[in-house]
């Protein structure tokens, strides 16, 4: 598998976790109820892309 490949599956695999993680929060806070969709969206796209800033950072390392 080639790094660009592992890259694309890592950020797949971290990002459903990271979703899932994410509902699983804001239902038990009771936020997905009360919040607008926007914030909500926001929020999602806010943690989308720290986690693939992040992958890509650690791969560009690998990659030297």
């Amino acid at each position: 598998m080639t790094l660009d490949a592992l890259e694309a599956w890592a950020n797949a695999v971290g990002g459903l976790a990271i979703s899932m993680v994410a509902v699983w929060l804001l239902r038990a806070s009771g936020a997905w109820e009360s919040l607008p969709a926007v914030w909500v969206s926001a929020l999602f796209f806010i943690l989308s892309l720290a986690r693939s800033r992040a992958l890509r950072a650690v791969f560009r390392r690998a990659d030297r």
